[in-house]
């Protein structure tokens, strides 16, 4: 092999260094951010009264994020597709006209609600204010990500829970306690402070606005948003079932374990990122061997921080000691439900790209429906438990893997090591179920 010379050298070393120095910087960012996400809301538990206040927070999140969906209408999914794939010029104004509209609306509302007249109960203006919030990061993030502006991009996407640490770091040096319509107001300012970075965002970009190309995007997106609320769904919606079937106090203890099962989640996003152009440029068989030792490091990872976590947080967080006795297999649950949830997101990726997205959506909502089925049946019978309601959303995530595995074998991508894995995984549980 030939040797690079001095010059050569001097040449190539400054610009691998600026490299690795850019990408260690975005990693050291993404990492602080999702840090940063895990912690907040469980910081949060330590000052609320009760665990119904807890409770509160995570079903108005859970609502919020199923609302954000909504209330994008796809368009973050438009964004790329007209500028990036299509190319198209005037395509940039009206996502963040749509913001501005969205957020001035949002906001209107809040101050309707707050000042005037107090038309919706609590915990719904709560998730709509957190809904408009998730709403505009996910649009500014998205628009970002395609411009290449990463470190802004992953600033947007945590943006949320950086207000809400900032709010848990004023509650601990004050020595206040938690209350709602505070934490609303905070939340209302971050809300119009993204309604004004669209605003001025669309100031910039206002020449090539046309109202033909938003309704253009917005018939787009439409599709998109079938398939990311029928998702939010089955992955995201076990707070609402559990609200209303149960109360505020289970719904604060299934997110409280909800929060330290999801670490699974972010080891998925890194490996994700590092791994994503190779996995997704790759054969069916080398994917399907790549997802399948993928979901077995998951597992491993999943039971290992189920058993640490108790032994790291119990002096720190006054919720784990109350409930931990009581709710250690909750735990246990959703540590599975999460490698399920991986294992669907994996395929999804396939699913879009092999053009089965309609037939997915078709599926999901005769799956969902009948998971909303089975928690009413068990709630009639009065056997109805927050342990129950984790399961059956589990087997309800499980059983959409194995309909995405059908799909994709209608197009002979067979991923069968992946597919034997989620069955010895859920094997597994039920072993370990009956013994933690």
């Amino acid at each position: 092999m030939k040797k690079l010379s001095a010059i050569e050298w001097s040449t190539v070393l400054p610009v691998f260094r600026t490299y690795i120095s850019k990408f260690s910087g975005f990693v050291l960012l993404f990492a602080f951010i999702k840090i940063n996400a895990f912690t907040s809301a469980i910081f949060l538990s330590n000052f609320t009264a009760t665990v119904a206040d807890f409770g509160l927070f995570e079903y108005a999140l859970s609502v919020g994020l199923i609302m954000a969906v909504i209330f994008n209408f796809g368009l973050q999914g438009a964004y790329p597709y007209f500028n990036l794939k299509l190319k198209k010029e005037g395509y940039q104004s009206i996502f963040h006209a749509h913001s501005v509209l969205l957020g001035g609306l949002l906001i209107g509302l809040f101050l309707i609600h707050q000042y005037i007249n107090s038309f919706l109960p609590t915990k719904y203006i709560f998730a709509i204010l957190i809904g408009g919030i998730i709403a505009l990061q996910v649009m500014a993030s998205v628009i970002l990500k395609s411009n290449e502006i990463l470190k802004k991009a992953v600033l947007f996407d945590g943006g949320f829970f950086l207000i809400l640490n900032v709010y848990n770091f004023h509650l601990w040096t004050t020595g206040k306690v938690f209350k709602l319509e505070f934490l609303q107001l905070i939340f209302a300012g971050y809300l119009l402070l993204l309604t004004s970075y669209h605003g001025f965002s669309f100031w910039k970009a206002r020449k090539d606005f046309s109202l033909k190309r938003y309704l253009e995007a917005v018939r787009f997106g439409r599709h998109l948003v079938l398939s990311a609320f029928l998702i939010i769904c089955l992955t995201g919606s076990g707070r609402i079932f559990i609200e209303w079937f149960l109360n505020f106090e289970e719904v604060g203890y299934y997110g409280f374990y909800f929060r330290f099962a999801s670490v699974t989640i972010l080891i998925h996003q890194i490996i994700n990122i590092v791994f994503f152009k190779k996995m997704y440029q790759s054969k069916a068989q080398i994917l399907d061997k790549y997802f399948a030792l993928f979901l077995k490091i998951l597992v491993i990872g999943g039971l290992f921080i189920w058993q640490i976590i108790p032994w790291v947080f119990m002096d720190l967080l006054t919720l784990l000691q109350d409930s931990y006795s009581t709710y250690h297999r909750l735990f246990f649950i959703l540590t599975f439900q999460m490698i399920f949830w991986i294992a669907l997101a994996l395929n999804e990726n396939i699913i879009y790209r092999e053009g089965l997205a309609g037939k997915m959506n078709k599926g999901f909502l005769i799956i969902t429906s009948l998971m909303i089925i089975s928690l009413w049946l068990l709630h009639s019978l009065n056997i109805l438990t927050v342990f129950w309601i984790t399961i059956i959303n589990m087997l309800a995530i499980f059983t959409a893997t194995e309909f995405q595995f059908s799909l994709l074998k209608q197009k002979n991508i067979n991923l069968l090591d992946m597919r034997i894995t989620g069955r010895y995984i859920m094997i597994l549980f039920w072993l370990g179920y009956f013994f933690v």
